[in-house]
This record gives C-alpha cells, sequence and structure tokens, in this order.
C-alpha cells in the first residue's frame, strides 16, 4: 500500500474511532479507561491505540525515541518508569495526572506525529499480514482497507469470517454485505462487528474508501496513474507568472495585475477559489485574506481541482488549518524540500503561507502572494513576490510536503528525494545522529544518504529485531549480516525496510517505480536484477546475503 492510501486509511481510522465518522477528524489527545470487551489498559490517540494491548504505552515509547525533549516536557509525574512493564497485563490505567499528562503529550504535534507512525509502521502493517495470507492481493486497495478496518474492529479472525460470505468477490460493497446485521452471531460472539452498533460506521467506511482510495479504475487513467504525473515545474511556472499582481480596490479589474491596485483584499484569486470549491465559502471569498488562497490557486491551476485537493491534502484558505492538514499525515516538518508549502507564524498562531520553488544551506526561496518586496516576513503585504530568507529565520513554523509522486524531481536518480524526504521526516534523531545533520533533498545519492540509510536501518534491527548494532558506524560487516538474517522482506513485504531498498536501488538504476515502502512486481523485478548482477542467488528475496551486498554495492569513503 502506497502512501497515500495509507493516509487515507488513517484518516478512515481517526474518523470511525474518534473523529464522529467525519473524514479526516479525530481526538488526538484521547484517554479513554478501558470499558469494553477485553479492554484492560488505556487507549490512546485519535487511532485508539491500545485498550487490548500494548499499543498505548508502545506510542509514548515512540515519542520518547523520537522526541526526548517533547516527552521530558510533558512527563512530570512518573510516565517514564511505567514503560518498562507491561500494560495489558498489569492492567495500567495511570493516576489521574499521569492522564492528564499523556492528554497532553499525545496532542503536541510531535505526539501526533508519532500516531501517524505508530498507525502506517505497527498497526496496519500487521493488519496487511493478515490479508495477505488470506490471498487478498496487494493490488486490491479498498478490499485491503477493508480488512483492516475490519481487524482492527474485531481482532484477526473478524475479517476471515466476513471474507468468507464474499465467495471471492472482494468488492467494496460485496464486503459491505457481509457485514450485514444479519450474520452477527452472539452464541459464539459478544460483540461482533456484525452487531448493528457497527454498522454505519461500516457504511462510512466502504464511503471514504469509495471516495479518497487511490487505485485503477475501470476507465481512463488511474488514481495513482494521474498522482505520478504531477510535475512541481508546473506549480513553479504557475506562480512565477503572478509576480507583481496587486490586490484591488474594489471589485473592478480582478484580471489586471496592476489596474485597480489598492488594500481591500479583492483579488482574482479569492474569485476563482470560491468558483471552484463554493461549499468553502466560510474560508474563500473575493475580498479576504489571500495568501493562502493565492497557493491553493496555484495548484489548481497547475494540477486541477483533483490533484490540488490530493497534493494539499484538503481544502482551507486558514493557514493554521491548512498546515495542520500536513502534520495530520506526517507530512510537516523544519526541512524545506523542492515544492513544499512554507508556513510562517505570529506571536500567536501560524500566519503566512507561500510556495518554495528553491533552497540551499543557508536560504529559502519562495513565492507568496499578499506579501511584499524586502527581506522580511510580510503577511499582509497585497502583492505577488519572490522572496528570499534564511532558513534560520524564526518566523518560519515549518513545511508541508505534499506527495508530488517520482516525476517532481529534475535531476538524475529518479526517486532518491522521495528516500530523502522520508528519512528525514520519520527519523531526523536517527539521520541526525549519523551525519550530525538532516540530509539535503538533493536527489544525490552520496555519502551521507548512504550513511543515513544504513544508520535508519541498524535502528530498524536493533528496536525491532534485538539487535545491538552502533548507529554511527558507518559499515555494514559480519554483525550487520547476522541480523539481517531474521530482517528478510519479499513481494509483499512493506514499511521502512523497503523504503530503505527502494532508495538504494533506485539509486543504482535498478528500480524505477514510485517510492511507497510497498514490495510490488516492479521492486520484486529490480531485486531480482540487482541478485543476478551481483552473482547471487535470484529469489526476489531480500535476505541477509542479498542485504549485506547491497549495502557494499558501493565504497563511500
Amino acid at each position: 500500500m502506497n502512501e497515500y492510501n495509507i493516509s487515507v486509511l488513517g484518516k478512515i481510522f481517526t474518523a470511525v474511532e474518534s473523529g464522529g465518522q467525519i473524514y479526516g477528524k479525530g481526538r488526538w489527545d484521547d484517554v479513554t479507561l478501558p470499558h469494553f470487551g477485553n479492554e484492560k489498559t488505556l487507549t490512546l490517540g485519535a487511532h485508539q491505540f491500545g485498550g487490548g494491548s500494548n499499543e498505548g504505552r508502545d506510542l509514548l515509547r515512540l515519542i520518547r525515541e523520537r522526541h526526548p525533549e517533547t516527552f521530558a516536557k510533558y512527563d512530570t509525574c512518573g510516565i517514564a518508569a511505567t514503560l518498562g512493564v507491561d500494560w495489558y497485563s498489569t492492567r495500567f490505567t495511570g493516576s489521574e495526572a499521569q492522564r492528564a499528562a499523556i492528554k497532553a503529550m499525545i496532542s503536541t504535534p510531535d505526539g501526533i506525529t508519532c500516531q501517524t507512525i505508530m498507525f502506517g509502521e505497527v498497526q496496519l502493517p500487521a493488519y496487511l499480514k493478515h490479508a495477505y495470507a488470506y490471498g487478498i492481493p496487494a493490488e486490491n486497495i479498498p478490499a485491503l482497507m477493508m480488512w483492516a478496518e475490519i481487524d482492527h474492529l474485531g481482532g484477526s479472525k473478524a475479517p476471515v469470517r466476513v471474507f468468507n460470505r464474499c465467495n471471492g468477490d472482494f468488492t467494496v460493497d460485496k464486503i459491505l454485505s457481509a457485514l450485514l446485521p444479519k450474520y452477527a452471531d452472539y452464541t459464539k460472539y459478544k460483540c461482533p462487528v456484525e452487531d448493528s452498533i457497527f454498522w454505519t460506521r461500516h457504511v462510512k467506511c466502504s464511503e471514504f474508501i469509495k471516495q479518497y482510495a487511490q487505485y485503477p479504475e475501470e476507465d481512463g487513467e488511474s488514481k495513482e496513474e494521474i498522482a505520478m504525473s504531477y510535475n512541481v515545474q508546473k506549480l513553479f511556472d504557475v506562480a512565477f507568472a503572478e509576480v507583481g499582481y496587486m490586490e484591488k480596490q474594489s471589485n473592478k479589474y480582478l484580471d489586471s495585475k496592476t489596474a485597480n491596485a489598492g488594500d481591500n483584499n479583492y483579488t482574482k484569486y479569492g474569485r476563482d477559489m470560491l468558483a471552484t470549491v463554493p461549499e468553502y465559502g466560510d474560508c474563500y471569498g473575493i475580498n479576504y485574506q489571500w495568501c493562502d488562497q493565492f497557493v491553493d490557486w496555484c495548484f489548481v491551476q497547475a494540477f486541477g481541482k483533483e490533484g490540488a485537493k490530493y497534493l494539499l491534502v484538503d481544502w482551507s484558505a486558514y493557514t493554521p488549518t491548512s498546515a495542520g492538514y500536513f502534520k495530520k499525515i506526517g507530512r510537516y516538518d523544519r526541512t524545506p524540500s523542492i515544492g513544499a508549502v512554507i508556513f510562517f507564524h505570529n506571536s500567536t498562531r501560524i500566519c503566512h503561507t507561500g510556495i518554495v520553488y528553491d533552497y540551499d544551506d543557508t536560504y529559502v526561496y519562495t513565492v507568496e502572494g499578499n506579501t511584499s518586496n524586502g527581506v522580511a516576513v510580510i503577511s499582509n503585504g497585497g502583492m505577488v513576490c519572490k522572496k528570499k530568507y534564511l532558513r534560520t529565520n524564526a518566523r518560519i513554523d515549518g513545511y508541508g510536503h505534499p506527495h508530488y509522486g517520482v516525476d517532481t524531481t529534475t535531476s538524475k536518480g529518479g526517486s532518491v528525494r522521495s528516500g530523502q524526504h522520508f528519512l528525514n521526516a520519520y527519523y531526523p534523531d536517527v539521520v541526525k545522529a549519523s551525519i550530525g545533520h538532516l540530509l539535503k533533498e538533493d536527489n544525490d545519492f552520496g555519502v551521507d544518504t548512504y550513511r543515513a540509510c544504513l544508520a535508519v536501518w541498524k535502528d530498524i534491527a536493533n528496536r525491532n529485531y534485538g539487535a545491538s548494532l552502533t548507529i554511527n558506524n558507518h559499515n555494514f560487516g559480519d554483525s550487520c549480516k547476522e541480523a539481517a538474517r531474521k530482517m528478510a522482506v519479499s513481494k509483499g513485504s512493506e514499511g521502512t525496510l523497503v523504503w530503505i531498498y527502494e532508495t538504494m536501488l533506485s539509486a543504482y538504476g535498478f528500480y524505477t517505480d514510485s517510492m511507497d515502502g510497498a514490495f510490488g512486481t516492479n521492486m520484486d523485478k529490480a531485486v531480482r536484477e540487482f541478485q543476478e548482477s551481483a552473482g547471487l542467488e535470484v529469489d526476489g528475496s531480500l535476505g541477509a546475503d542479498s542485504v549485506y551486498a547491497l549495502f557494499n554495492y558501493k565504497t563511500f569513503s
């Protein structure tokens, strides 16, 4: 399952678990005492980690590991001491003070990011493993999503009995019909997933999957093919053509760059966005504050309405909300990238935005609406301008990273930049521990990117497979090879290891498909071609010998 679909499913989960069945909504600060079925411990967060497992505890462990300063700030009542015990078997519910501290911690930006990671790297892979074992093909994204929703709600046996009723017809509608309350068997299950209390939940999940999931359609291009066609240069061409546009005094000459210049916020951007998404008239308007309207307008002009919404996650001309969309899918950080949406804050909130068209070690270069020329951040300047800021500028809040796909780069290497961004976004502390700073997302697989890949690989080996490897040792030797014997991946595998191998095989010219952390048919082909070139057994599995050869394929000094 690719990154986009993982984010879609995550938003579906948060909607039906804690968001009032509103797509993308969720109670990121939720802390619930055990109250249902086999729940024995706390349930945490928008995705509902824990209750019947130690996932709530593991979420806090992840926050402590990735963001120790945030954890320390909010752990004022001994939470750290509880993370070494089994919450489920000891029925841990914490004190009132501990629950309040947990609530505050998990709802911070760092806490929300870790919730997103927990869903994508812990919860979902377990559900997909069950689905693949049953025989659901990797390309049937809707069926995999329905399976995951049922597995999450009722445990691993629940989707088996539901899918058995489908007789091989694994369409959303057929699966939904197999969840009808008439199938509820109360002689075997106290509260089965077929119970009528869950029916509206299943219906909403099916509706969201049909509306938002990315999968091949019968006619025309698939959503995946459309997504992969996004070329960020189209966005720049649109934005650059608007430089010099001035807001208007009244509703006249809106399409002229300079006529009727004034300070009443009248722009063509507000007019056009209101016409594009009239249902969002509470935030888009012809004479509303327009920096965010300008950004959204550029995306619509470059990629169309559907493409713009896909890249921006959802519609809003209110900058805190727009930034929040990226935060909720784990694509918001402090590192610029080409085509990123930059956000600035004042003393109270995020207040201004623009588009990043370039950056280097010192500066970030933007094009913005409702600003003016000069070095300062101007959030109500009345013009479209190109700007340049020091990357250390205290007004920069962060960057939202649209998922453009593999065709957004103009330099060599295809998908290396996507791998660099993934490592920066999800393993910033590990990357910095290895090379002293975050990776420059320049699409160049040099010594820093190699070392970052190796460091994150070792981190996974240590945390998930019981290894004791030194992160800042830049060699893949015998001890790594021994650890790799427990870490084989092959077709159907997903996660961080696959991301690393996709990045490396892309850099060496074997893998040319989209970067999604999913080991599919094209990845299998790339692995086999690499194995053949390295004189290894050609079996399509990245086991100890193949991974050893991959990390030693090229010498980095």
